[in-house]
């Protein structure tokens, strides 16, 4: 296996699955004993790191230059012809490792790891995988195409980001809607690519077991063993309740896109990368103390200040503001004039919260309303296009078959 790796970056991304292959089989077919673990190990990483490395290679080139013809087919290729190929030849070994019960000193939680890994392989998510990053790839070029013009050049959106820590508040704001307009001309593409991700994702998780699941698929497969997504909610949500109970100023509230009933109606705030979810400031005259506590059944968070302050707040109540929204997706599987309700969708729905905060004199802090708008999610329908079979005619001319003794003939009762 010293030999294995090409002796320069252009020939490795060069490699092809037959050069390839060979190297997954020979350590497949290798006697694994205690004692030469240590050194299938070895040449396993060896081979391992190689691959990786043409993949992240050749992905890289597409994000360098997302208009780069040759990147993109460069890495579709890899996409259909290795990393399905690959992902399977890892599956054997990781398998073949686990069925010996040898285990290496210090290889405890990689172990642990090649379990969780073993247990969400399923065949039939190849495809789905490759497909995945593909529209990766596409996200990354729509992004990469964005540009605006600022002070008379051309650039790019992430360049604008420097500016919005301007203290103008005024070159700021522009660069801001800016920034907002460009990435709205491109929203009907977006969210065609995402509603094809959640086609992609949600048959993936189905394969591995995860009813349609894909969190649980993906938390998972990102090897998150020390806390849950419960968790992670239940954190972000007591630095919200406590918050605004508190009173204190929130200066930034990002909420979920499409309503979740799990979560108080108007009060929610979703992970908005790259910005905040929640941002809330001290607008009290004393310290205040934001302490997290870790409990047996999750998260709680608590606020200490030396100003007393008195709030209101009303709860939401949720208004259906439109239609559900149809997409109709033509399947050649279904006949034609047969339809099948894939997702169910909701309709467009709004909520407003209050909240009116007092101070130890009685006098009004802050007074404000929170408008939560939802959008609806499509409905996905699949129309049948298949064309029924046509009868099959006798010839012309030609007299059906006599009847047979006994039978009776079709005018007779």
């Amino acid at each position: 296996m010293s030999t294995l790796v090409p002796s320069s970056t252009d020939e490795l991304v060069q490699w092809t699955w037959p050069q390839i292959e060979p190297h997954y089989r020979e350590l497949a077919a290798r006697p694994l004993n205690a004692a030469n673990v240590g050194a299938w190990l070895a040449d396993w990483s060896r081979l391992e790191e190689a691959v990786n490395e043409m993949y992240n290679r050749l992905w890289v080139a597409t994000t360098v230059n997302t208009a780069d013809e040759e990147a993109g087919r460069r890495f579709a290729a890899y996409l259909d012809e290795i990393f399905p190929a690959a992902q399977a030849a890892e599956y054997g070994l990781k398998k073949k490792l686990i069925a010996s019960g040898l285990k290496a000193e210090g290889f405890e939680v990689p172990l642990r790891n090649m379990r969780a890994e073993v247990e969400l392989f399923h065949e039939a998510n190849l495809p789905l995988l490759a497909e995945e990053k593909k529209l990766s790839t596409t996200f990354d070029k729509i992004v990469g195409a964005q540009t605006a013009t600022w002070d008379g050049k051309e650039v790019t959106l992430q360049q604008l980001q420097p500016v919005f820590l301007d203290p103008d508040r005024a070159k700021r704001e522009r660069a801001w809607r800016l920034s907002m307009e460009r990435r709205l001309a491109d929203r009907e593409k977006i969210n065609e690519l995402w509603t094809q991700f959640l086609r992609v994702r949600t048959h993936i998780a189905e394969n591995a077991g995860y009813d349609g699941d894909y969190r649980a698929y993906r938390w998972k497969q990102l090897l998150r063993f020390d806390y849950t997504p419960a968790n992670c909610e239940t954190f972000r949500r007591a630095i919200e309740e406590v918050a605004i109970p508190a009173g204190l100023r929130i200066t930034e509230r990002n909420p979920h896109s499409l309503y979740i009933s799990r979560y108080q109606l108007g009060r929610d705030a979703t992970v908005y990368w790259p910005s905040l979810d929640l941002k809330f400031v001290n607008d009290t005259k004393s310290w205040v103390l934001v302490k997290g506590f870790a409990e047996s059944d999750g998260v709680s968070v608590a606020i200490y200040g030396g100003e007393q302050r008195r709030v209101e707040s009303s709860p939401g109540t949720i208004t259906v503001i439109g239609r559900v929204p149809i997409k109709r997706v033509k399947d050649p599987t279904l006949p034609k004039g047969k339809s099948v309700v894939e997702e169910k969708g909701s309709a467009p729905s709004r909520t407003s919260v209050t909240r009116t905060v007092y101070g130890p004199n009685g006098n009004v802090i802050h007074d404000e309303t929170w408008t939560t708008s939802y959008k609806g999610e499509k409905r996905i329908v699949r129309v049948g296009t298949k064309l029924a079979k046509p009868m099959l005619k006798a010839p012309a001319g030609k007299a059906p078959p006599p009847a047979k003794a006994g039978a009776i003939p079709p005018s007779q009762p």
